[in-house]
């Protein structure tokens, strides 16, 4: 019995072609497919010239030009508060000397960064630098008199008294507390008092240069000091 040669092997199946690579992505940065491109990817940030987000306010820069722009107004319109009974103060007596109670008593002029009294010629400024100055100047003469407001012998019931020149005010108010009997005034050409006062004191715009404003022996204390550059004739006065 003749022997029979085995079968043939089979060839094993050639694998598959692999699938060509997908094309490369033409360079540059990603581009988001929701936002449309950016033309300027390298931005260099610029200060905001206005920082204040408000529209309402202008810029400093819009503030500091309207203000060179503005006119320098030569005098300021300040307006004292009167109280109600002010008026009860000069009752039927002459007003000669307080005519200057129209509007442009309270008119001030500016000069050199200080404020002046618009229509008088005096050389001292009424601004807030000037009655801080009074104000020490007062403390000075107190104590220069020995803790005292005054040397005359008036006795302790002065009745009326006038303070002119009255400045700040200060000299007055002292008085009328330590003489709350008395009927005290005090006149000035520039109105810088205060208006809390004790109740028997009443401040008034007077010129002591004018006309006398009351009659004759009217008060039975005069008080004047630190008039220094303001009496033209004292004889006259």
């Amino acid at each position: 019995m003749s022997a029979t040669s085995p079968a043939p092997a089979l060839a094993p199946a050639p694998a598959p072609a692999p699938a060509p690579a997908p094309a490369p992505a033409p360079a540059g940065p990603a581009v988001p497919t929701d936002h449309p491109p950016d033309p300027n990817p390298n931005p260099i940030p610029i200060p905001n010239p206005n920082p204040n987000p408000n529209p309402n306010h202008p810029s400093s820069s819009d503030t500091t030009a309207a203000a060179d722009a503005a006119p320098i107004e030569p005098a300021a319109s300040i307006q004292f508060p009167q109280d109600d009974d002010a008026d009860s103060v000069l009752g039927g007596e002459s007003v000669n000397s307080t005519e200057s109670l129209s509007a442009s008593i309270f008119e001030y002029r500016a000069l050199h960064g200080r404020t002046y009294q618009a229509n008088r010629d005096y050389w001292a400024p009424n601004d807030e630098q000037q009655s801080e100055g009074l104000d020490i100047l007062h403390h000075a003469f107190v104590m220069l008199l020995g803790d005292q407001l005054f040397l005359a012998p008036i006795g302790d019931n002065p009745g009326r008294v006038l303070d002119v020149g009255t400045g700040t005010g200060i000299w007055a108010i002292d008085f009328a507390d330590q003489f709350p009997g008395a009927e005290v005034i005090g006149t000035d050409i520039t109105a810088t008092q205060p208006t809390w006062v004790p109740p028997n004191l009443k401040f008034m715009i007077d010129d002591c240069l004018q006309e006398w404003t009351w009659p004759e022996n009217h008060f039975d204390f005069v008080h004047l000091r630190g008039m220094y550059g303001s009496i033209t004739d004292w004889a006259e006065l």
